[in-house]
């Protein structure tokens, strides 16, 4: 259940930072996580396991970003040379 109020405690089954047990988040997930559970106490497993999942798709597209901003937009294709995008 969510709700509105800012508590100091953490979620249930969280440690002292307020990521759950076995949960390990870095950079742009953990900032997620961080900022909606200083707002949100979320005090269910189903509701603590989707902002997981959401924390780590941020971290997935953050090492996308990351990889198009060096290589640019590629498209990989099987044995032959890979598609650039058109940049303007």
């Amino acid at each position: 259940m969510l709700s509105t109020a800012v508590t100091d405690s953490p979620p249930l089954a969280a440690d002292a930072a307020g990521i759950r047990k076995g949960v390990t988040l870095s950079g742009p997930g953990r900032d997620v996580w961080n900022r909606i559970t200083r707002e949100f106490h979320i005090d269910d497993c189903a509701a603590q396991e989707v902002l997981q999942q959401v924390c780590e798709a941020v971290i997935r597209l953050e090492a996308i970003a990351a990889r198009v901003r060096t290589d640019g937009e590629v498209i990989s294709r099987q044995g032959r040379p890979p598609l650039t995008s058109i940049t303007a």
